[in-house]
């Protein structure tokens, strides 16, 4: 009886790691390409579904989630990639961001805005991919990018998935002066000191870019529409007009009974 609980507790112990562990969708081929990343969340759609409607960003989001079917035309590219059994063409570099473009609207002097994507490697490669995030200076504009610290950025393989395949980047913008601006964010080679230690560390496993995906994150900022402005300024002038009326009604009632008390005066004298 005793051996007999201790191995329904065992089974008990095994099923659930087994069914905690099998969220993930099936595929036609070895998911063993998978072994690298975090356990594929029970509550991964859901999330996916909340960052494709900008209610999370990318930020926010865990390293759990940072999974390939987050992408899109995933389901596309794991059939011509990890489902081919005679896939042999290794991509040597590739790199894309991911929203690659963003839109903010109503934007004025004094704004300040956190905005992040995700960097990631293509699909298919089996080397590490080492770049530095390139901040353009736009007047009117301070941006500083705050993820990757240090501005160099090492992508991980994706053939298998290796963590660190998909990374976050993460900007602040201030906004110095109203205007429209378009802000394009890129991937250039990495600084000296970051390429020759992943050189030393990586050997042949590592490839540097520089611009060789030409690859952006393109933010898009937009001063208030004009109607808009024309509303404000209609509203004052409405207002100016209204007080305007009412010094005008002002004076002449003053005037009036400056008037009438001067003839009072007259015949009371």
């Amino acid at each position: 009886m005793k051996w007999s609980i201790i191995s329904m507790i065992i089974i008990l112990i095994i099923t659930s790691t087994i069914v905690s562990a099998d969220h993930r969708p099936n595929y036609s081929f070895d998911n063993s390409v998978f072994d690298d990343l975090p356990v594929f969340p029970e509550d991964f759609y859901e999330i996916k579904s909340l960052f494709e409607t900008s209610k999370i960003t990318a930020w926010k989001m865990g390293e759990e989630y940072l999974q390939p079917e987050l992408i899109p035309r995933w389901n596309y590219w794991s059939k011509e990639i990890y489902a081919d059994e005679n896939y042999s063409h290794f991509g040597i570099y590739g790199l894309a961001f991911y929203p690659s473009w963003m839109h903010i609207y109503d934007v004025q002097a004094g704004d300040h805005f956190n905005l992040s994507v995700f960097a990631i490697a293509d699909w298919g490669i089996k080397f590490y991919q080492g770049c530095r995030i390139a901040i353009p200076e736009i007047d009117g504009l301070d941006i500083e990018l705050i993820s990757p610290a240090n501005q160099n950025l090492l992508l991980s393989p994706t053939y298998p998935f290796i963590e660190g395949w998909m990374q976050k980047v993460l900007v602040h913008i201030h906004v110095l002066k109203t205007g429209n601006y378009t802000i394009k964010i890129t991937e250039t080679k990495p600084q000296i000191y970051a390429h020759e230690y992943w050189s030393e560390t990586l050997g042949d496993d590592y490839v540097a870019l520089g611009g060789l995906t030409q690859s952006a994150w393109t933010i898009y900022l937009h001063q208030p529409p004009v109607e808009h402005v024309k509303a404000e300024n209609k509203g004052l002038l409405t207002f100016m007009g209204f007080a305007l009326t009412g010094i005008i009604a002002i004076a002449i009632i003053a005037y009036i009974l400056r008037k009438l008390d001067g003839k009072r005066k007259e015949q009371n004298s």
